[in-house]
């Protein structure tokens, strides 16, 4: 079977260009894709019909494709995703696998683009990406004010002898400001020290003092 032959039936839809990037060889399945009937495909650059733009909006298609380079050198080229013109002008996804061949009806080496219709499934990719990320976003958790966020951390008692650090009192004096133990007073200040992450009472004032706490 020839190489033509074997595109006519292809359910993919095929364009096939030369040297020069014009189209040689347009199949009834990229009219039925692309809206484009052969007529109006053939002869002209691909670049100009394809309008190509990567997944993250990159231009692939132009005179300086090189995509055509790699193939023309023997390079293998994994199929990708482009974002193509219709010819009703609305944006098209095509998922893209390209090869080289060679002696295409009297054409030496030339490129052949095979492409299938995957614009539904992309968009609804898409769609399905930002409603994940809009989700996220809804039920993310608010950050509470610092203030509101150290009272969280603390007991009562602890935050009763946070303030009276960044007043300056020693354990001694808080202890008997509140009326317990000195041990009890200092196992407190530990305790607020571990919690709040800092080294030493003075930290801990300091803390107290610029949030209000």
């Amino acid at each position: 079977m020839r190489l033509r032959d074997f595109l006519e039936g292809a359910a993919d839809g095929v364009l096939v260009v030369d040297g020069t990037s014009r189209i040689i060889y347009w199949n009834d399945s990229a009219t039925e894709i692309l809206g484009y009937e052969r007529a109006e495909a053939m002869g002209r650059p691909c670049y100009d019909v394809l309008k190509g733009m990567g997944e993250r909006g990159s231009v692939v298609c132009s005179p300086e494709c090189s995509l055509k380079s790699c193939a023309f050198r023997g390079e293998k080229i994994h199929n990708f995703n482009l974002l193509t013109a219709h010819k009703d002008g609305r944006t098209h996804w095509l998922n893209m696998s390209t090869m080289c061949a060679t002696d295409f009806d009297g054409h030496g080496t030339v490129v052949v683009h095979m492409f299938r219709d995957i614009d539904r499934l992309q968009r609804a990719g898409d769609l399905l990406g930002e409603f994940m990320i809009r989700a996220a976003e809804l039920s993310a958790p608010v950050p509470l004010p610092v203030k509101l966020r150290v009272e969280a951390k603390l007991t009562s008692r602890e935050r009763e002898v946070l303030t009276l650090l960044g007043e300056g009192l020693s354990t001694k004096e808080i202890a008997q400001k509140l009326t317990v133990s000195e041990a009890t007073a200092r196992n407190h200040v530990q305790s607020i020290l571990n919690k709040l992450g800092v080294h030493s009472r003075l930290e801990a004032a300091l803390y107290a003092r610029d949030h209000g706490a």
